[in-house]
């Protein structure tokens, strides 16, 4: 068999570790390079299962599904009868392809493969990553591989890549031969337009993200001695996540501990989780008032829990950026939000100062602490940080 491959193909052939992160720039052949590795190692092997999966079903269906059907059919070992699209699965002989998202909960948790592709990994918590690597078996050389265009700063991606076992490849649009000469002077565009996007798109360099709400986030593995505890805030949620925090002060410093981060749970099942985290009822828990009821219901269950006093999301944001902040360093969700809660930008890229309503539930719940706790200080000296 004959395949147009890239060296990217290449390097993921002659890799000699267990996992392998693809970062690269637009158009770099990674998605369809480790598409084709799978394949051919599929194709002389038996009895194997190939997880693909990207962070939503619709994503993963208009980009590297799209992508695998093509290679597919192409290297002649597509058959439509044996797709079952309502499963998303196909076999290939004795092996099995599955695909899903990562929204998918029971899926992500449930299932166990010998290999495993995860694209565009930095839209992804470590959390679901963590499971999905618990329950891949295979020991081989690239039996785990992660995709991603850098366009995130910081995140988990860039500290797996520290480990022994991680093999980063790196690839731009020039190790792809077979693009046309108009979509490489596109690319070639972003050099004179947006040298950010051409880092990140182009050179396939990670991002600097100027839009971040909170680009300079510190961590700590233990609060540190005369650090005050403040109160908890909770931010209610259901198909959005549910997220409670404690929260700590040491003179212009502020320490924030993830404690729960869930969604899809009632007032009683957070009512149960809260018992099990062992939070204190005799301590203030600053709760968004929108919820008037479940703040009832949490408090007949014997919580010292307050409905925050609305201000304006800039107001609270403010507040926070003027204190140094840190996060817990196994605190993914909570460091995940940190690296994706943006400003808005208009329509010639100019940041506004209005947050985007996503990536915000452990902000929100933190906010609503402080700005309940420690009053507007006004005509404040205090820079930010």
């Amino acid at each position: 068999m004959k395949i147009k491959a890239t060296p990217v193909f290449e390097k993921l052939w002659e890799n000699e570790k267990r996992i392998v992160s693809l970062v690269g720039g637009t158009r770099s052949s990674k998605t369809y390079s480790m598409l084709q590795f799978s394949l051919v190692r599929l194709l002389t092997q038996d009895n194997k299962t190939l997880s693909i999966c990207r962070n939503t079903l619709p994503a993963l269906k208009s980009s590297i599904l799209r992508d695998l059907i093509s290679i597919m059919e192409d290297m002649g070992i597509y058959n439509p009868s044996n797709h079952n699209k309502s499963e998303g699965i196909i076999k290939l002989g004795t092996n099995m392809i599955e695909y899903f998202s990562l929204d998918e909960e029971m899926k992500v948790r449930g299932r166990k493969r010998d290999y495993l592709i995860v694209d565009e990994c930095n839209e992804v918590g470590y959390e679901e990553i963590n499971q999905l690597l618990l329950r891949t078996e295979g020991k081989e050389p690239a039996s785990i591989i992660f995709a991603y265009n850098p366009s995130q700063f910081s995140g988990w991606i860039y500290d797996m890549e520290e480990r022994d076992d991680v093999n980063t490849i790196k690839s731009t649009f020039l190790d792809n031969p077979y693009l046309s000469k108009e979509v490489v002077n596109e690319i070639l565009k972003l050099k004179e337009t947006d040298h950010n996007l051409w880092l990140i798109y182009g050179l396939g360099e990670r991002g600097r993200e100027e839009a971040l709400i909170f680009p300079n986030i510190h961590e700590y593995e233990d609060i540190p001695e005369g650090a005050k505890f403040l109160c908890y805030g909770l931010d209610f949620g259901f198909t959005d996540s549910t997220s409670l925090a404690g929260i700590w002060r040491r003179d212009n410093e502020l320490y924030f501990k993830e404690i729960i981060y869930t969604s899809n749970i009632t007032i009683s099942e957070l009512i149960y989780l809260m018992e099990k985290e062992g939070i204190d009822k005799f301590q203030d828990i600053w709760a968004d008032s929108a919820l008037p009821s479940a703040i009832q219901e949490i408090r007949y269950a014997g919580y010292n829990i307050k409905p925050v006093k609305k201000e304006t999301i800039m107001y609270g944001v403010d507040l926070l950026k003027r204190h140094k902040i840190f996060l817990h360093k196994n605190d993914t969700n909570a460091r995940f939000e940190a690296q994706n809660y943006k400003y808005k930008k208009d329509k010639d890229g100019k940041i506004l100062p209005v947050p985007h309503d996503k990536y915000n539930h452990f902000w929100d719940s933190v906010r609503y602490g402080v700005q309940s706790v420690i009053k507007r200080e006004t005509n404040s000296k205090i820079t930010l940080v």
